[in-house]
């Protein structure tokens, strides 16, 4: 498989493939557009997957999976990725497999959340609702905290937090605001990926990612890059 490279950040698969948006998502977008130095994408996400099978079942290839192919493929600094702790920045998007295999199942104390406003969510009724709204309290605050624990541990390492509902929040109030066509773009999918907030019923489209790419890289300039 191709490895990022200068000429190709993304590496394989090619920019905007392999994407639950209809085009490229936020990764693509913080590693080609809105970047201000090279920044070479190694991604190993996985759609669908779960932080950990063993807490709630999903995809085989869950993101404890993903971390031991880091460790097995580019721990160390090895040829194909020759990075350093000083110029590294590693990123997890987590919760909304989690929560969607999980909320009617467990105490929102021991496993949590996903985003509500969701089309699939919303179609489910106002219980449902209720009931992914309980999760997302939990989550993020159980989020901060690990977030707080882990920046006491590694105290050389600069850690964001990055809140996609608030940012995503803003733009289903006002999608208009934010350059779609219609505030009625909060509540319909399209799969051209653009006329619509959602590209399906669970995903956002790449006009949604390339925003928030943007805002994103406004909140992680601190790790250098953006």
């Amino acid at each position: 498989m191709e490895q990022p490279s200068a000429s190709d950040p993304m590496g394989n698969p090619v920019l905007g493939q392999g994407t639950t948006t209809g085009g490229v998502n936020w990764v693509g977008f913080l590693a080609e557009q809105y970047n201000k130095t090279l920044v070479l994408a190694y991604d190993l996400a996985v759609g669908g997957a779960t932080i950990d099978n063993a807490i709630v079942s999903g995809f085989m290839y869950d993101m404890v999976c993903q971390i031991n192919t880091f460790n097995s493929v580019y721990k160390g600094s090895p040829p194909s990725a020759p990075w350093t702790s000083s110029d590294s920045v590693f990123a997890f998007w987590i919760g909304v497999n989690d929560a969607g295999g999980s909320y009617t199942n467990a105490d929102p104390q021991s496993i949590t959340t996903t985003l509500t406003a969701r089309p699939m969510y919303q179609a489910e009724g106002e219980t449902v609702v209720q009931e992914m709204a309980n999760y997302l309290t939990v989550f993020n605050q159980a989020i901060a905290n690990i977030v707080t624990n882990f920046e006491q541990t590694y105290t050389s390492t600069t850690v964001v937090l990055y809140d996609t509902f608030t940012f995503m929040s803003a733009i289903l109030a006002s999608p208009t605001a934010y350059g779609y066509a219609s505030d009625d773009a909060a509540s319909c999918y399209n799969a051209d990926g653009i006329t619509c907030v959602w590209w399906n019923n669970l995903h956002p489209d790449q006009v949604y990612h390339q925003l928030m790419a943007s805002d994103m890289a406004s909140h992680i300039s601190p790790l250098g890059g953006w």
